[in-house]
């Protein structure tokens, strides 16, 4: 089987039909490669807070627009972009063998559609991973409001002329209709004043009265399906880049008199899209920003600026506020949560430590700095209430803490599916010590041990203190490999 065939068996394995009762249709191009980024990972699937950017789109997309279905055309690097995403209901894969423009990629889109579809169709690229469905539902109810055949999601370019990269949107003064888009590279070679006409009017702009237009094209179309169809294959390809451009189809609806429509969206940064990193970093540095914004209020951040809780945590912090819980959290600098960490009121979360797998966290429990603990897929980790646990420890696997508890600092514990890790309440663990899959009883005091697969059983001196634990290592191994020198 060659890479082609190994792409449509992939494509047929991970593809489910669309359900043609509910009138509306997602297609989102993926299919690009991202040359400017130079790296062996698709453009697609970079990370925007922690979700790649196709996956994001994804899911705005179909919560928005209140409907499961979705076409996703896929090209370079297909196998892994579609695994990535993964199979789900009412979602289809399709193959642009080649990357000829994103009226190309839409053209194939609708190959995989029935054509007696009649529903609408909306169009998404797959980089925009800061949109929200809140912004793709305001578009889907004024399109459908409306009596336009096309519309698109526009924004308001804020910064300086010479950075706007994006494709204008020319209007007609009178009736605010879209005129036409004029992409930022075709503009730049004009020789000439530009001529357009609609619905009988001329108009005319120079070069720069183009590039000064503020409102710029997101990528993001409303089509009447039928009508999209009908006249997708008047698209050409005459261009300075050669390729079918999706925003002719402005022109195509103008000409056959389809009226087509724009919404402005508020914020012109849910339209980011990225070709480079320097605009990836400004996407990840606008999520954070968000999150802080809803955040701030109720967590204690060390360093708004530089932090990160997966959008799960968020929205389980946001609960216990809505709860009327006290959340009263800290998060140190350069802390990572990631999805799946279960926090409770008056948590502390130390700089630079790092969370990650099924872990939770009771009431009041302190974690220092630089410590990492995670979790394989199928474990789970919990700490009890006011445990602390200090800087640079390790903990990992299927492990369990009781309250009230102290691992000190550089302390390793790992615990696995055969050999779990229970360590009681009232326990203190210091020194250079290390432990794998044991059960530790309430109330041990352990310092300088390396202790695996033990029970730790708590033993009373005849004085009535508890027995400590000093000094346990195993025997020496290798030894004989060894000589002065």
């Amino acid at each position: 089987m060659n890479s082609e065939e190994r792409i449509f068996s992939i494509i047929e394995e991970y593809s489910s039909p669309l359900n043609y009762s509910i009138p509306r249709i997602s297609v989102i191009l993926a299919a690009g490669h991202g040359k400017r980024i130079k790296s062996s990972t698709p453009k697609m699937l970079y990370e925007i807070w922690g979700v790649p950017s196709l996956i994001r789109v994804s899911r705005a997309a179909k919560k928005g627009l209140s409907s499961p279905n979705q076409v996703i055309v896929v090209g370079i690097k297909a196998n892994e972009v579609i695994k990535t995403v993964g199979k789900n209901e009412n979602t289809r894969f399709v193959y642009q063998e080649e990357q000829k423009g994103t009226g190309d990629a839409v053209r194939v889109a609708l190959e995989s559609i029935d054509k007696n579809f009649t529903g609408d169709i909306y169009i998404f690229p797959g980089d925009v991973g800061l949109i929200t469905e809140a912004v793709i539902r305001d578009l889907k109810e004024e399109f459908e409001n409306s009596s336009y055949q096309m519309m698109l999601l526009t924004g308001q370019f804020e910064g300086k002329v010479k950075d706007n990269y994006y494709g204008r949107v020319i209007k007609e003064k009178t009736s605010g209709e879209v005129s036409e888009i004029k992409e930022y590279k075709d503009i730049l070679a004009l020789k000439d004043v530009y001529k357009i006409v609609h619905e009988g009017n001329s108009l005319t702009f120079t070069k720069n009265e183009l590039l000064n237009i503020r409102e710029f094209n997101s990528g993001i179309y409303a089509f009447r399906g039928k009508l999209l169809r009908d006249h997708i294959p008047l698209l050409k390809c005459d261009n300075i880049q050669g390729e079918y451009y999706l925003t002719d189809m402005v022109r195509i609806f103008n000409e056959n008199e389809l009226k087509v429509g724009s919404r402005m969206v508020r914020d012109s940064t849910a339209l980011l899209g990225f070709n480079d990193r320097v605009i990836l970093k400004r996407m990840e540095s606008l999520a954070r920003r968000n999150v802080y914004s809803q955040l701030k209020e109720i967590v204690t951040f060390q360093d708004p600026e530089d932090f990160f809780i997966a959008e799960e945590v968020v929205e389980d912090i946001l609960e216990m506020d809505r709860r009327k819980i006290l959340v009263d959290l800290e998060i140190g600098k350069g802390a990572h949560i990631s999805k799946g960490v279960k926090l409770s009121r008056g948590v502390r979360i130390g700089k630079n430590s790092y969370l990650k797998g099924t872990i939770i966290l009771e009431e009041g429990v302190n974690i220092g700095d630089r410590v990492q603990i995670s979790t394989y897929p199928a474990q789970m980790l919990r700490i009890g209430k006011n445990t602390e646990i200090l800087s640079g420890d390790i903990l990992k696997g299927n492990l369990q803490i009781g309250s009230d508890s102290r691992i000190e600092s550089w302390v390793r514990i790992t615990g696995s599916d055969e050999y779990p890790v229970r360590i009681g309440s009232n326990v203190l663990i210091k020194g250079t010590t290390y432990i794998f899959g044991c059960k530790i009883d309430d109330g041990i005091f352990i310092e300088h041990c390396v202790l695996k697969r033990k029970h730790v059983k708590k033993k009373i001196t005849p004085n009535r203190k508890v027995q400590p634990l000093r000094y346990i290592f195993p025997e020496e191994e290798g030894i004989e490999c060894l000589e002065d020198l």
